[in-house]
């Protein structure tokens, strides 16, 4: 449970500091990238389920690539569906979704650096 919470306010102050960003430069900051977060945070609770329950290295390196690919090809198909839909807000929505894509993928690597060294 410790990691759902520790995901969750680490999400909270990456939105903080996106939303500060965004009225920064004058971008209106729509219900939708909260979407992002939740599918980031998705994302996130399954990596560390995953880094918990799998105690041999060499096949946590295949289930790291294939959930880093995953990953990778389910946020593509993400920006380019909504591009189609609503192609005004493309450039927000793909930077917003940049941003908590890198973030997010970020400190899962922290935690697996932390998880590896134990």
């Amino acid at each position: 449970m410790k990691p759902l919470f520790i995901s969750a306010f680490f999400g909270l102050i990456v939105c903080a500091v996106h939303y500060w960003l965004f009225t920064l430069v004058s971008y209106e900051f729509r219900p939708i990238i909260f979407g992002i977060y939740l599918y980031m945070l998705g994302f996130s609770i399954i990596f560390h389920l995953v880094l918990a329950q799998e105690k041999r290295p060499q096949r946590f390196v295949n289930y790291y690539m294939g959930f880093s690919g995953s990953k990778l090809m389910l946020s593509l198909l993400i920006l380019v569906t909504y591009g189609s839909i609503d192609p005004n807000y493309l450039h927000p929505f793909s930077i917003s979704f940049l941003i908590v894509y890198f973030t997010f993928t970020a400190f899962e690597i922290t935690r697996l650096l932390k998880q590896l060294k134990n």
